[in-house]
């Protein structure tokens, strides 16, 4: 039975890892396969990768006596392998991806980037030194080990804030955010169009929160992707801040540390989430982690405090919270589940009607006037792995936003129906994110980033909790 069970979490790390390397492969770029496809092949193609993410996390989720006999036998082998060795080769070939779509960036937009690569090369040689100097006596200094994944992940990040400037030629999304930045320091509506470096006039889509977020970078005259840095760094160490807890021990077994060393090492050595500094998820991550951490802790009150913060930043949050209630009111006693419930959303939403009662109809024309027209005048995006723009090639994108509604009423259903414990409802989380972002006008591969996310909180709750803890 133990060999069973171990074969299972195998079974489960190996999806997570595969999930990364898929994101690191394909980006949010038309690759892999469909970059000299048509529209129609390139849509064909990444609609087949949705479903293939899809088979993966239906996989992950099977129990231990669904799991198909040739899948445990393979786990079985994976296990005998050398670990270091198997660490190793992750890391070497992560830095290696790094490298190449630096590269690849740098000769795309020339005109733009400027990468000097002796520098570029010493920090590559850096990061590969501070991973693999601890690889050989990682049980004996695992602190040691966990830093230098850190460390490296720094010196990565540390790359396109030095040789890539940010310019809406590349991408918008950061230059948008300075541009509410400058309204919000100015006294003007932050909801208005803004004309881009790039000849662009955009609409400002994000929450208030999200902005915001970036406004101590933006004081101190720095550059925006510090405050992403920060937030990428601090979401890592909520990670092993649990696992610590989690196993309540200083001499978790080689296993665990293992794992978690493994789980660290894809999250922050991702080649695309490095790649993309610009995204800024990373506050959410983080926000969503702090919010796990404080219910793995039972800190209801500091559960509520960063759980409005988050419904304030990403309407991700609004997606979850009446996940997260539901669990409440299963776990906690009435009162206290209540408060806590009541409590993130009065302050989460609070927070937000703060800015949108100054204007209400530019947040609105702004946050959901521009997801409703965006298909109407671009066209779905076909360069994402995800199923909307397939069924408009079938002539049924009517039919998106009823399948989101049936997707989400359907776990609701799940969460109300079943006893989840916390593990269990981050896992009906991820499923109901890759539901959900598959039937959205406009969806980026980097989404991907937040189930994989929940799908590694997941992992750690099931295999590395000691049950009176949580």
């Amino acid at each position: 039975m133990k060999q069973a069970f171990a074969s299972h979490r195998n079974i489960r790390i190996i999806i997570i890892a595969i999930i990364y390397l898929l994101l690191a492969i394909k980006r949010d770029s038309s690759l892999p396969l469909t970059h000299f496809a048509n529209p129609e092949t390139a849509t064909l193609i990444n609609a087949l990768l949705a479903l293939f993410i899809l088979t993966l996390l239906i996989i992950y989720a099977l129990p231990l006596n669904k799991l198909p006999e040739f899948l445990k036998k393979y786990s079985l082998k994976v296990k005998k392998l050398p670990v270091l060795t198997i660490l190793t080769v992750c890391n070497l070939l992560q830095i290696g991806f790094t490298d190449l779509l630096f590269i690849y960036e740098n000769n795309t937009h020339k005109d733009i980037y400027q990468l000097n690569y002796p520098v570029f090369f010493l920090m590559i040689f850096l990061a590969l030194l501070l991973l693999l100097l601890p690889l050989s006596k990682l049980m004996i200094f695992k602190k040691l080990g966990i830093a230098s994944i850190f460390s490296a992940s720094l010196a990565l990040m540390l790359i396109p804030i030095l040789f890539f400037p940010i310019s809406a030629k590349v991408t918008d999304l950061l230059p948008i955010i300075g541009k509410q930045l400058d309204s919000f320091t100015s006294g003007t509506n932050i909801y208005q169009y803004y004309l881009l470096d790039n000849g662009i006039i955009a609409q400002t889509v994000r929450q208030p929160g999200m902005f915001l977020s970036y406004l101590p970078v933006y004081l101190l005259n720095m550059d925006l992707r510090w405050a992403n840095v920060f937030y990428t760094l601090l979401t890592g160490f909520f990670i092993w801040k649990s696992y610590r807890y989690l196993t309540n021990s200083r001499n978790s077994s080689a296993k665990n540390f293992q794992e978690i060393y493994l789980l660290l090492s894809l999250f922050l050595l991702s080649p695309y989430r490095i790649i993309r500094s610009d995204l800024y998820d990373p506050v959410f991550w983080l926000l969503l982690s702090i919010s796990i951490y404080f219910l793995i802790r039972k800190k209801l009150l500091g559960f509520t405090i960063s759980y409005a913060m988050a419904i304030f930043v990403q309407v991700w949050a609004w997606l979850f919270a009446p996940f997260f209630a539901v669990f409440l009111l299963k776990t906690y006693p009435l009162k206290k589940a209540l408060l806590t419930v009541c409590g993130y959303l009065a302050m989460g939403f609070g927070m937000l009607a703060i800015f949108i009662l100054r204007e209400p109809r530019s947040y609105l024309e702004h946050i959901f006037g521009f997801y409703q027209k965006a298909n109407i005048d671009t066209g779905y995006t076909i360069t994402t792995m995800y199923f909307s723009r397939f069924l408009e090639i079938l002539q049924l994108s009517k039919l998106a936003f009823p399948l989101q509604l049936i997707s989400t009423a359907a776990g609701f259903i799940v969460a109300i129906t079943k006893k989840l414990n916390l593990p269990k409802m981050l896992l009906l989380l991820a499923f109901l994110f890759f539901f959900f972002i598959q039937f959205i006008s406009i969806s980026w591969n980097y989404m991907y980033f937040t189930a994989t996310l929940l799908l590694t909180w997941h992992f750690i709750l099931t295999y590395h909790q000691n049950k009176h803890l949580v």
